[in-house]
């Protein structure tokens, strides 16, 4: 497996994977995505196994400071190591660089609770840490 720098080939896969994985209201608009990373405020990553799609990062970076602001393994692929394999490969490409994310709060009355404390947990799995910071 290995991640790249995505072009234009790869925008088709990682679009539909992302309007797939993130629900509408949480959705940037991905012309926007795409400007920012020609401009340099943002850089997106597609996770591969030899030629084969696997999912993609989208992330802002700042001085030592890596924001993942999109991260989506495809469907078949989840739970089964792809992810915190990426997410290893990521944090080789930015070796001395913090890297964080948001996730939604727990909430058992939410209608994914489930998939929150699911997510959560995979993310401490992978070493992250909680900063403490709610919203």
């Amino acid at each position: 497996m290995l991640i790249q720098k995505a072009c234009r080939q790869d925008y088709k896969w990682i679009y539909q994977l992302y309007c797939a994985s993130f629900p509408l209201a949480e959705r940037k608009p991905f012309s926007r995505i795409c400007r920012n990373c020609r401009n340099g405020r943002m850089e997106m990553w597609v996770i591969k196994e030899n030629t084969a799609f696997l999912g993609f990062f989208v992330c802002a970076v700042y001085e030592e400071m890596v924001l993942i602001d999109y991260f989506a393994v495809i469907p078949s692929k989840r739970g089964k190591g792809v992810g915190g394999d990426a997410l290893k490969l990521l944090s080789e490409v930015y070796p001395d660089y913090s890297i964080f994310l948001e996730i939604e709060p727990e909430n058992e009355k939410a209608q994914n609770a489930l998939q929150r404390v699911r997510r959560k947990n995979f993310y401490l799995r992978c070493g992250f840490q909680e900063t403490g910071i709610k919203w």
